[in-house]
């Protein structure tokens, strides 16, 4: 057990999702000492999913206190428009009843520790940047592919907010002119062409009109694993719809580097277990890129999985203090 001498130091992380919270007690050297996992509940007013949220930290605290453990403060992750420093959830899409939650608030009083409010994309690159896939570089752009994109810009170890914290919103860098319409009301976003939902939409969108033979004209339904499974087993279909995810990525991810010049760029989400995307990925960046920017560049998977917005919440809170 850690004695007042010793530098490691304890802050409890929560990972707040659309479906499920994360509650863990995570050490200054980003290790989990203990978690929790609870379905978001059904009737979720933000009353209810505040008191929720709560319990599950009292628990980590609870066990915490039996452990001997001093628990420094609280970071929280949470979707949506923030204000960071006041600590303060504007919007949240997944969250609709959560609007102007002035959240900081509620948990400063319930538990009268520090807290910390950050973007859960954020939440995710700093972990990558800190102990995973990004912990020997300075800059590091961590890109999470699911239902949406997501994604944090790390400069330096600390994340990039802008102005008033809406920095890193990767999923909407427009990649195609006059392209589809993205539920962000604009049209050419990446998220159209680069999510989980979108890779397939595409392939059921050739299914259509393409008369090649595939593995997934065969299964019950299509989702983005079956297709990089099909992909693995070389299928023509399924080959061209991830090359064509990687060419949009790839797009995307050229306005990044040319801006930030970055050492890293970390791929995470249930996309970036398809090994057979970063060849063309590397490819599409290498062609469209300054040689001088893509020299020393290195494009990767993610390491920490779900784990990342848990650990990624502390670490604002650690990063808080400074």
């Amino acid at each position: 057990m850690p004695s007042a001498n010793n530098t490691i130091q304890y802050a409890i992380g929560v990972d707040l999702g659309g479906t499920n919270v994360r509650v863990g007690l995570i050490s200054s050297k980003g290790k989990i000492i203990h978690s929790l996992k609870a379905p978001i509940p059904k009737k979720r007013n933000r009353r209810t999913l505040l008191h929720h949220i709560a319990d599950l930290i009292q628990e980590s605290l609870d066990w915490a206190e039996q452990k001997k453990i001093k628990v420094q403060g609280i970071g929280l992750g949470s979707p949506g428009v923030l204000s960071i420093k006041k600590g303060i959830v504007r919007q949240s899409p997944n969250l609709p009843e959560w609007v102007n939650v002035s959240i900081a608030d509620y948990f400063k009083k319930r538990f009268n520790l520090p807290f910390a409010l950050e973007n859960d994309a954020n939440a995710a690159a700093l972990s990558e940047a800190w102990i995973g896939a990004g912990k020997k570089s300075n800059s590091v752009i961590c890109v999470t592919l699911g239902t949406g994109v997501g994604g944090g810009i790390v400069l330096n170890h600390k994340i990039w907010h802008g102005h008033n914290d809406g920095g890193g919103e990767i999923g909407h860098i427009v990649v195609r002119d006059q392209g589809e319409k993205c539920r962000c009301g604009n049209w050419g976003c990446l998220e159209v062409y680069a999510s989980a939902t979108a890779i397939v939409r595409y392939a059921k969108n050739l299914l259509k009109t393409n008369q090649t033979k595939s593995i997934l004209r065969t299964l019950p339904k299509i989702t983005s694993e079956a297709i990089f499974a099909s992909a693995r087993k070389k299928d023509k279909l399924a080959i061209k719809v991830t090359q064509h995810a990687a060419e949009m990525l790839g797009a995307g991810l050229t306005n990044l580097v040319h801006i930030f010049n970055p050492e890293m760029i970390v791929i995470g989400g249930g996309v970036s277990l398809n090994q057979n995307l970063f060849p063309p990925l590397r490819a599409a960046v290498k062609k469209r890129c300054f040689p001088q920017l893509t020299r020393d560049l290195k494009i990767v998977p993610a390491q920490l999985g779900d784990h990342a917005g848990l650990i990624g919440s502390a670490r604002a809170f650690f990063l808080s203090k400074n």
